[in-house]
């Protein structure tokens, strides 16, 4: 399956505002939604992608039903996660945390029941 949405960087581009096409199941890393209290107006999926953050205007739970047969799992109640893009999960004593291959400076917290569901990915160290 092919799922690309058109999106706009929450961040400039050399100064330039840039919209990109983002391919849903190759480009994301995770997606969460905009909190409360920002620059943002509240409960608007943003994605988290390794080139950049991009928001489009559909609500978190379009995208579970949409990408769940993708990989795509919710890691808590914010957190919507492309598993295939996961490297592992460490557990500490402040919560559990899943980082992402080929994008070591993304991390998102992962609850503990989904930690079990994803046990196969722990690493100690």
């Amino acid at each position: 399956m092919k799922a690309s949405s058109y999106c706009i960087n929450i961040d400039t581009v050399n100064g330039q505002i840039e919209y990109r096409n983002i391919d849903l199941v190759e480009d994301i890393l995770y997606m969460e939604v905009t909190p409360r209290h920002g620059d943002l107006p509240p409960g608007i999926p943003l994605f988290h992608t390794a080139f950049g953050r991009y928001l489009l205007l559909y609500n978190l739970d379009h995208y579970v039903k949409a990408l769940r047969a993708q990989g795509f799992d919710l890691f808590t109640s914010s957190f919507l996660v492309n598993t295939n893009k996961v490297d592992r999960i460490v557990v500490t004593p402040h919560g559990n945390i899943a980082y992402f291959k080929d994008a070591p400076e993304h991390a998102v917290y992962i609850s503990k029941s989904k930690t079990k569901e994803y046990r196969h990915l722990i690493k100690r160290d």
